[in-house]
């Protein structure tokens, strides 16, 4: 994400992500693909700690959700990548989330987008679904050609 980033609005579920940010090009959102995989890849330890919420903005951890936090915190730290005030539940390391993939992105209002993006098995099975529709439109294809002759 953009260091200026500050979501409005988010839903997460096991194996998806559903956020509101400022506007990213397309090729902006592929590099956050890219870095987000590479992060996984590399097995980070996710280390996470109950802190005040003067002591957790010293040590730089951003709050990328525009939501009210009380007067103690959760800061969630992978490896150097991240760090970032956060309340819901983490992998103990990242190669857990296994694989990141940004299936959709549009405008909901001036310069905000909505982003999807689909982790683990999330992304295979969108990917199996994705191989099936593609082979029953060829398949389905395939047939009006050939009865054309």
């Amino acid at each position: 994400m953009k260091s200026d980033t500050v979501t409005k609005g988010v839903q997460q579920a096991p194996h998806r992500s559903l956020f509101n940010a400022l506007g990213y090009t397309k090729e902006e959102l592929e590099k956050v693909e890219e870095i987000v995989n590479e992060e996984i890849r590399k097995g980070l330890f996710v280390v996470t700690e109950v802190m005040d919420m003067e002591e957790a903005k010293k040590t730089g951890a951003m709050a990328l959700f525009d939501e009210k936090y009380g007067d103690k915190v959760r800061v969630v730290k992978m490896g150097d990548f991240s760090m970032e005030l956060c309340g819901g539940t983490h992998v103990p390391n990242t190669s857990a989330i296994t694989t990141f993939k940004i299936i959709s992105e549009s405008g909901i209002s001036a310069n905000v987008r909505r982003i999807e993006a689909l982790t683990g098995e999330g992304v295979f099975s969108y990917y199996k679904q994705s191989v099936f529709c593609y082979y029953k439109y060829s398949l389905k294809e395939s047939h009006y050609i050939l009865s054309a002759y």
